[in-house]
């Protein structure tokens, strides 16, 4: 058994292993520390958006993380997965954000709540199953919101405490009204995650490649 560490897909890769087309009405942007995030917004949706806008939902997601040799993704662990975060507004608005390797992404919509979770980065399609982990209400406002985004865009990726999944829980925890995301991996768990497969499986996980033979 050998493992192998490895950093998250990155956008370029997802791009490649999911062809599918863009979504129309959708938009999808990194969030760099000089990304002014409301101007976007306001670009996008002169009428609806602002700082004064109101998150009335927070919801956690997990999709598999992309494989080679399986085909779709397999989840072979309890916590390799990719994690993200859908919110509603009072603005008819609906929104994503993740963290993928070093870059934090923004999606938003104004179509249904569907579309942004079936759609991850670049408005590409999510690996299925799709599957909701936390929900719950929200009363966090859009200006509380873009203070964390700038905050968590200044951060270094770090496989083992602060991955996608670290993101989506600070996020979640946040914005919630009276809900946690109860997720504590062990220290060092990704790294170790390699031990765990079996019977000849080659995977890309959150924290390693892991062949067995």
């Amino acid at each position: 058994l050998y493992t192998i560490k490895f950093e998250e897909v990155s956008e370029r890769t997802m791009d490649q292993l999911d062809p599918s087309p863009k979504v129309p009405g959708n938009i999808s942007f990194k969030v760099k520390p000089e990304t002014n995030i409301m101007s976007k917004l306001v670009d996008e949706y002169p009428i609806r958006m602002s700082r004064d806008v109101v998150i009335t939902n927070v919801s956690v997601y997990k999709t598999p993380l992309e494989a080679f040799g399986i085909g779709s993704g397999s989840q072979v662990t309890p916590i390799d997965y990719h994690a993200f975060v859908v919110m509603e507004t009072n603005a008819g608005i609906y929104i994503s954000l993740e963290r993928n390797k070093e870059d934090v992404y923004m999606g938003c919509n104004q179509i249904s709540r569907k579309k942004i979770v079936n759609n991850g980065p670049s408005m590409r399609a999510r690996k299925k199953p799709v599957t909701l982990l936390k929900q719950d209400t929200s009363n966090y406002r859009m200006d509380e919101l873009l203070k964390v985004l700038e905050k968590e865009s200044n951060t270094k990726y770090d496989i083992n405490n602060n991955n996608c999944q670290h993101f989506a829980k600070k996020i979640f925890d946040k914005a919630a009204q009276t809900e946690q995301w109860d997720f504590k991996p062990p220290k060092g768990f990704f790294e170790d995650i390699g031990e765990k497969v079996v019977g000849g499986v080659a995977f890309l996980a959150t924290g390693s490649i892991a062949v067995a033979s």
